[in-house]
């Protein structure tokens, strides 16, 4: 039965949508994301754990700070709540210039309303400010979501992906620390623009080399 906490044989895993990556399954901490992943409900997305390793790139991607540390911010956030908010000044501007000459002044509630609308929407991210906050990535570990988790904490790093299938707007992507307490640490890249290579390439660089074990 699809969603069960116990491994089943591999006839079976054509039912879950988690793939099982033979590869990787022995690595520290990548059990450990892959059974809580069955325990969600996905239908209809196919959702793959891949090593942060195997997603790294060239290091010259990535650029360092005096201190050698890399500093990865959420840009996209800004760009969506600015985007947002302009539109909405664009709007009411141009309604309330249509409007004024006729002192239509209750006419103005529509703009107006859709503005604080489009302002309310623009600055829901913002109620968690961890979301907000850079990542840190360096030799002593990863500061995310304004809480430092050290390499000797953490088992395992990687990029999870849910794909939905015909329809690429819709995939989504996430760094996940699997630690050493059990539980996972998830990290929605979607306001770094999906950059999963970037945050692999950062990790790769730093994390501590480690050999495969027993799954956790």
């Amino acid at each position: 039965m699809c969603g069960r906490l116990r491994i089943l044989p591999e006839s079976i895993f054509s039912c879950m949508p988690v793939t099982l990556d033979e590869k990787s399954k022995d690595l520290p901490g990548y059990m450990q994301v892959y059974r809580e992943e069955l325990t969600k409900k996905s239908p209809g997305i196919v959702i793959n754990i891949t090593d942060t390793a195997d997603k790294s790139q060239k290091t010259f991607m990535i650029k360092y700070t005096p201190e050698n540390t890399i500093i990865l911010k959420p840009t996209l956030l800004l760009l969506q709540t600015g985007w947002l908010v302009f539109l909405g000044a664009i709007v009411m501007r141009a309604t309330i210039l249509s409007f004024f000459p006729h002192a239509n002044y209750l006419a103005l509630l529509i703009p107006i309303g859709f503005f604080l609308l489009l302002l309310f929407l623009a600055l829901q991210p913002f109620k968690d400010k961890a979301v907000f906050s850079p990542v840190q990535i360096d030799a002593s570990g990863i500061l995310l979501k304004r809480k430092k988790y050290g390499w000797t904490q953490i088992s395992g790093t990687f990029i999870l992906s849910r794909i939905v299938p015909h329809n690429e707007r819709g995939n989504r992507f996430f760094l996940v620390l699997a630690l050493k307490d059990g539980r996972n640490v998830y990290l929605p890249l979607v306001y770094y623009w999906g950059n999963s290579a970037k945050f692999a390439t950062a990790i790769t660089h730093f994390k501590p080399v480690t050999t495969p074990s027993a799954p956790l």
